[in-house]
């Protein structure tokens, strides 16, 4: 019989992480977090850490955040109907997301979050 075996040599991983020096308003990461239910937000040196200790070793890191079409209209809209979301009929649901996404983009445009592009390779 044969056997397939996988070799993990890289590991890719695009995400969002709490930059170095990184400043957000009180409450704004709180309704980001809450909003796309993030159930952890790292910097980049802690998730290095982490990968570090199961033998992983960052390689390359790339701040992708200048490439991310901010402050659409869309979500100029969505920024300006944010007093108005708990009483328009939209579920509970689609809210929390709405004021999530928005919260991001604040996060985005202020420095307090960072979509990067991390590339981890098994250490030898």
């Amino acid at each position: 019989e044969s056997f397939l075996m996988l070799h993990l040599s890289a590991v890719v991983i695009f995400d969002d992480f709490v930059p170095r020096g990184g400043h957000a308003k009180p409450g704004v990461i709180d309704a980001f977090v809450d909003g796309w239910r993030a159930n952890a937000l790292h910097s980049i040196a802690e998730l290095s850490n982490m990968a570090f200790k199961e033998d992983l070793l960052l390689t390359d890191a790339q701040n992708l955040t200048p490439y991310l079409r901010l402050w659409r209209f869309r979500d100029r809209f969505i920024n300006t109907i944010q007093p108005l979301l708990p009483i328009l009929p939209l579920s509970s649901e689609y809210r929390r997301f709405l004021r999530g996404g928005n919260a991001r983009q604040q996060l985005y445009r202020t420095n307090g979050l960072v979509y990067a592009m991390l590339v981890f390779e098994k250490r030898v």
